[in-house]
Formats: C-alpha cells, structure tokens, sequence
C-alpha cells in the first residue's frame, strides 16, 4: 500500500470480486473522518480501472449522503462525470445516487433533465430506475416537467423490469401522483 494518504485510499479499492463494493464503505466512513481526502476519492471517479471508478462512486455518494458540503464544491466536475463514456452501469448508478446530495440551480436541474431523459434510454434497468427517480423528484418541485416525466412513470410501472415497477409505484404513492 502506498504512503501516500490519497494513494492508500484508492488503492484500498482495488482488486477482489467485480460484482461487490469492496472496500468501498470503509474508505467512505474514512473519508468522513478524514474530509481532507474527498479530493482524492473524487480523483478515483477517472481511474484507470473501471472497478476503482465504480467503488469511488459508491464511496462517494455514502460520503456525499452524510456530508453533502463534501461534493458541493466539485458540483460541475461532478455533473460532468455523469457523461463520461468509461462509466459502467454500476458506476453511472452510484453516481446517480450522489445527484440527490447535490443543491441545484435551474441551470443545473435544466441539463440534469436533459441527461437523465438521455439515460431513460439505456441498456441498464439500474440506471434507468435512478434516472427515473430524479426526473420525478424534479417534476414534483417543478410541474413543468410532469408532462414529460409521467409518461415515463407510467411506462416504468407497465414494461418495467421488476425493480422499476416496484420504484414506480414507490415513486406514485410518495408523490401523490
């Protein structure tokens, strides 16, 4: 392991079985003890490795749960790895989850919009649940985009796989729709 505090961190998220978080909920309670090594957990989001990206996303949005002030900063650093095209399903999930720790303009819930409509198209049942989570977080803050969004509620709640189903109604009664 590296002497390097950063280094150690990530490095603490390598290795081991592809479908599990790993370390990913110790290095998040470390970081929440340590905030100075956010930045570094940050950095693993553009790691070489595709599993250290998805255990730093992970890690990040436990973290970000607890201490949003943590991801704040990095908002649009943030906002911009959404896009990247190295992130896994898994990874784009977790990151997902960490939007929710965000506070967001217009500006920010106006592009959000538009990549979560993006993702509705994806491969992923998981990324499309998350996604469809957050537009309908959005449309119950703003009506104009419950035309929009309650379509694809509705879609979910017919030809979704079973977890998107499950959300869907989640969603439905929490809001009221």
């Amino acid at each position: 392991m590296s002497a390097n505090p950063a280094h150690a961190l990530l490095d603490r998220l390598h290795g081991g079985k592809t479908n599990s978080i790993g370390q990913a909920l110790a290095v998040a309670a470390d970081v929440l003890a340590r905030p100075e090594l956010f930045d570094a957990l940050l950095g693993g989001l553009e790691h070489e490795e595709p599993l250290v990206r998805m255990r730093s996303a992970y890690a990040v949005s436990k973290a970000a749960a607890e201490r949003p002030d943590l991801l704040q900063p990095h908002k649009g650093r943030f906002i911009d790895r959404l896009t990247a095209p190295d992130n896994s399903h898994l990874c784009r999930a977790c990151l997902l989850q960490a939007v929710r720790s965000l506070t967001l303009t217009p500006e920010d819930i106006a592009l959000l919009t538009d990549l979560l409509l993006d993702f509705m198209h994806s491969d992923s049942s998981i990324v499309k649940t998350f996604s469809l989570h957050l537009l309908v977080e959005f449309a119950e803050a703003d009506e104009s985009l419950r035309p929009t969004v309650m379509p694809l509620l509705w879609k979910a709640l017919e030809t979704g796989t079973p977890a998107m189903r499950a959300r869907a109604r989640k969603l439905m009664k929490r809001y009221r729709l």
